[in-house]
């Protein structure tokens, strides 16, 4: 039986989704985590001594005595700035290290964080992004070869256009309903969304906003609401588990990410399987998935242009975005497919 390591923020649901392949498919799986708390998380971990995010490097002799112990066939690191940075550390091999966002295009900017990721990116057997943008953008921080795309991808047994909605529990029926699926955090800019809610509902009466996410900006986004004299056209449903989404989603006619930077977008993945038109920021990770054909873009912090970008896919009425969008998710970001082929690069470097 082969034995991996997930050295990663075990909370997080796309590293859960990636254990249970492995788990199915017969490997021993181990996770390792300098964070505290890995709700959701069903197979052994290990807790790092050092909790606090600016001293996680001095976990390195910890991290290599635990290797040493259960004698894993490969490391997957996931995040480079800090978990990548701390697998380059333990000088383990095979190392793979998954670039997912901000560890590449935000952190960089920072001197400091920038030699962690040179760091990481130099040491790694392979490296695994999750877009064709964020394999050119390896390339200027000097990775461009053993580069492979693997999305975390969509499960689309799960998600996809025949799903139920919630509308009729909502009373939502003769509305047309705008959806949000992004954590509150300042990255995802819901305040952008939240202000271009009276601009759109000025010029559509019957429009609603699902707001579908937790953090620490909830109380300041519901207040902006408030504020604005909208919240009774929003609808805050708090956290919502992952498997219990599709339904939120398919409530919706079009879906909204206000983003200020990401690579490929598990959410907007998702909204696009389940078969909604998509409006969202122009940046080069949405550019992988969106065109005239499916969707919008505008600027990111610019409400008033999608606002104007909102009203305007509401009497576009998309023909056949539906189908259209499923097709491109089943056939580039199917979730098994894309697990089978990071299983494959896993086995080659554990037989070499």
């Amino acid at each position: 039986m082969k034995k991996i390591v997930f050295l990663a923020d075990l909370s997080s649901v796309h590293i859960q989704r990636y254990a249970d392949y492995f788990k199915s498919k017969g490997w021993d799986v181990v996770g390792i985590d300098y964070k505290k708390g890995h709700d959701g998380w069903k197979y052994d971990k290990i807790q790092l001594p050092y909790s606090n995010t600016k001293l996680f490097f001095l976990n390195k002799n910890k991290l290599k005595e635990v290797l040493k112990d259960i004698k894993p066939d490969l490391i997957s690191a996931h995040y480079v700035t800090t978990y990548g940075f701390l697998g380059a550390l333990s000088k383990f091999k095979p190392l793979v290290v998954s670039a997912i966002g901000s560890d590449i295009l935000v952190n960089p900017n920072n001197p400091l964080l920038r030699k962690f990721v040179k760091k990481a990116l130099k040491t790694a057997d392979k490296v695994l992004v999750d877009g064709l943008f964020t394999k050119n953008v390896l390339k200027k921080l000097g990775r461009g070869d053993n580069v492979n795309v693997v999305y975390y991808g969509v499960d689309t047994n799960k998600f996809n256009p025949e799903v139920e909605s919630k509308r009729k529990e909502y009373g939502l029926e003769k509305n047309y309903i705008i959806g949000s699926f992004r954590n509150f955090y300042d990255v995802y800019s819901i305040e952008t969304l939240i202000r271009a809610a009276p601009l759109v509902i000025k010029e559509v009466p019957n429009a609603k906003f699902l707001i579908v996410g937790g953090g620490p900006l909830k109380d300041k986004l519901e207040q902006l609401a408030k504020d604005l004299n909208v919240d009774e056209k929003i609808i805050f449903t708090g956290y919502i588990e992952h498997d219990k989404l599709p339904p939120y989603i398919k409530t919706c006619d079009v879906y909204i990410s206000t983003s200020l930077s990401d690579t490929t977008s598990v959410s907007l993945l998702e909204a696009l399987a389940v078969g909604l038109p998509c409006i969202a920021t122009e940046i080069e990770g949405n550019k992988e998935w969106i065109n005239e054909k499916n969707g919008l873009f505008f600027k990111p912090k610019d409400h008033h242009e999608l606002a104007k970008q909102i009203i305007r896919i509401i009497r576009a009425k998309l023909n056949n975005v539906s189908q259209l969008n499923f097709n491109l998710i089943k056939q580039k970001a199917e979730w098994i497919n894309n697990m089978e082929k990071a299983e494959s690069i896993f086995k080659s470097l554990i037989q070499k």
